[in-house]
């Protein structure tokens, strides 16, 4: 999020860590991506704002050196109305099926989204176990 009072960017990864706002990545992943003349990405300085708003998914370089975050290709990725993620990082959730956390890696988000082609704005809504036992459910059903 960005702070006019301290010129500060919050890096979603690390959360604790701030970066300058010329520093961070941000601006780089924007000019590229407006040079490649891409029509959603609108007018110069969108990334910054949907930092500050916390709707973002980027890195700082720390991040990214330090192995906490793994570069996303926003344009492997399906999405409309929410921003395409510009890096992945483990995110904890809560299940739906059994409410214990859970982790939505890194490694899995980028399967997901660039491989799979989900919609960026999908998520898991249950843990690996109760999504194994629901298939399970659902295979045993089919077979009667």
């Amino acid at each position: 999020m960005f702070n006019e009072k301290d010129n500060k960017v919050i890096c979603p990864c690390c959360e604790q860590e701030r970066r300058i706002k010329h520093d961070t990545r941000l601006t780089q992943l924007e000019g590229a991506l407006l040079s490649k003349g891409l029509p959603w990405w609108g007018e110069p300085g969108w990334m910054i704002k949907a930092a500050e708003g916390k709707t973002l998914q980027w890195p700082c370089k720390n991040c990214l050196d330090e192995k906490r975050a793994i570069p996303a290709n926003p344009e492997a990725q399906t999405f409309v109305d929410f921003a395409p993620y510009f890096a992945y990082f483990d995110v904890s959730l809560q299940c739906s099926d059994c409410g214990k956390e859970f982790i939505f890696s890194s490694k899995e988000q980028l399967f997901w989204y660039e491989h799979l082609k989900f919609w960026v704005q999908s998520r898991p809504k249950q843990c690996v176990e109760c999504r194994r036992i629901r298939r399970e459910q659902k295979r045993q059903q089919a077979e009667k």
